[in-house]
C-alpha cells in the first residue's frame, strides 16, 4: 500500500508503471532467492523499505518517476530474495512460485484500491490523515529494525 500511495502521490499515471516494475522485480528476486543467489542484508532492506516508504509519504515527497521506480526497485528485490528463499524445491517450487505471483498481484491491486479509496476522501482531513498513519508505519518500521516490535 506505501508503494500505490508513494506513486498516487507522484500522478495517477504513474501508478501503473511503478506497479509493474516492482511486481516484475519481486518476482525477479523471488528467482534470485530460490537460485540461492547470496543478498546481504535483506531483513535491513525490508525494514528500510517500511521506513523510507513510510516517510516519503507521510512528507508528501516529490521525486522524479524514474527516480521513485528505482527505489522502489531497490526494495522489491529485497521482498522478493526473502521469498524466494523461502521457497521449496522439487515441482513444490513451481506451486509456490505461482502462489507467490498471484500473491503479489492479488496484494497490490488491494494495496491500490484501498490506497485509492484514502486519497479520495474530500473531507479535508483524508490527506493529513494518510500522512500521518505512514508516519507512525515509519515509526513502526524503526520498532522493527530495532527489534523491539
Amino acid at each position: 500500500m506505501l508503494a500505490s500511495l508513494f506513486a498516487l502521490q507522484l500522478s495517477a499515471r504513474s501508478v501503473w508503471f511503478m506497479r509493474s516494475i516492482f511486481r516484475g522485480i519481486v518476482v525477479l528476486g523471488g528467482g534470485l532467492g530460490l537460485a540461492g543467489v547470496a543478498a546481504p542484508l535483506v531483513e535491513v532492506g525490508i525494514t528500510l523499505s517500511i521506513i523510507v516508504l513510510g516517510l516519503v509519504v507521510a512528507f508528501n515527497t516529490r521525486s522524479p518517476v524514474a527516480a521513485a521506480m528505482g527505489l522502489l526497485g531497490i526494495f522489491a528485490l529485497f521482498h522478493g530474495r526473502a521469498d524466494g528463499t523461502e521457497m521449496p524445491g522439487g515441482l513444490s517450487s513451481v506451486i509456490y512460485a505461482l502462489g507467490f505471483i498471484a500473491g503479489v498481484i492479488l496484494l497490490h491491486a488491494l494495496g491500490e484500491a484501498f490506497a485509492r479509496a484514502i486519497v479520495s476522501i474530500d473531507d479535508g482531513h483524508g490527506p493529513i490523515a494518510t500522512r500521518t498513519d505512514c508516519g507512525f508505519t515509519a515509526f513502526s518500521g524503526l520498532g522493527v529494525g530495532a527489534g523491539v516490535l
